[in-house]
């Protein structure tokens, strides 16, 4: 993955590593058109993941295909501030950035 720690996910659903709490990753393939639809799908699936393999204390984390836009700007607040669920984004699969607030919730997975 992103941390060259071994961190590998597939391309719609999450991995958890370890059972400590680990993480959860999802990924969304996002465009202008599809943004909140995509960011809503990945919210669910990152709390049904969780529940289904019993990971309370799991980080979530939403990795897209780029990053959101300042027009919405507040997709990113919401996510890590109000959900604790990080946002990642890349465009070539190699280099991950996240913002601060990204940083802080994934701590050591953070890129």
């Amino acid at each position: 993955m992103c941390d060259g720690k071994g961190v590998v996910f597939p391309a719609v659903w999450g991995v958890t590593l370890n059972d400590a709490g680990g993480s959860e990753w999802v990924t969304v393939y996002m465009n202008s058109k599809n943004l909140l639809s995509q960011i809503r799908k990945g919210i669910s699936q990152l709390y049904e993941y969780r529940y289904i393999y019993s990971k309370p204390n799991a980080k979530l984390c939403i990795v897209g295909n780029h990053n959101i836009g300042k027009s919405n700007s507040w997709l990113l607040h919401y996510l890590s501030i109000d959900r604790l669920i990080a946002f990642e984004w890349t465009d070539n699969y190699h280099d991950f950035y996240c913002d601060k607030n990204s940083k802080k919730i994934l701590s050591e997975f953070a890129p």
